[in-house]
């Protein structure tokens, strides 16, 4: 069950280890809330994950992909995603935001189309456990995103911020 006020299944954007959406270097992520489905706690054992680029692996890639009218599910992804939840793996999200840096949309884009991301796996019977993403570039027009970082992929950043995060076993 979701505190009052929010929906189930709605992930709340937090910040990196306490540190600012622009701090260089850092992934960001969106948390889940600490509990997940229908009130069900999460786990305190160590879990195995699926984890999972977003643009061309769960949607469509259009490019630089931030408004929901442009938000396109792969036709075998919820299936797909389905079954790997149903074999107990927990479901991660790892996802280089560039057009952040480009000033292409902002972080409230960004956001309300995860939102948008999560509700339609949702209705579908898929819970994502959590979303990494790097908005950063080296030669960034956004000066706050401007950092040469070691989330962005294919530097594994992201990817090993999940374990502590998500109780992850990988």
């Amino acid at each position: 069950m979701s505190p009052p006020g929010r929906p189930k299944g709605e992930y709340r954007s937090a910040q990196h280890e306490g540190t600012p959406v622009s701090a260089p270097g850092r992934s960001q992520a969106l948390i889940p809330e600490p509990f997940k489905g229908e009130g069900t706690p999460v786990s305190a054992s160590l879990r195995p994950a699926v984890i999972l680029d977003r643009d061309g692996v769960i949607n469509r890639d259009r490019g630089y992909v931030h408004r929901t009218e442009d938000f396109e599910l792969l036709p075998a992804v919820v299936p797909a995603l389905r079954q790997l939840a149903a074999g107990g793996y927990v479901l991660a999200i790892v996802t280089n935001q560039s057009g952040l840096a480009r000033g292409l949309y902002s972080l409230a884009d960004y956001e309300r189309l995860s939102r948008h991301m999560l509700t339609e796996l949702a209705r579908e019977g898929v819970a994502i456990d959590g979303i990494e993403y790097c908005p950063h570039l080296p030669d960034a027009a956004v000066s706050a995103f401007r950092v040469d970082c070691g989330c962005r992929k294919p530097a594994p950043g992201m990817i090993l911020a999940l374990p502590d995060r998500l109780r992850l076993d990988l």
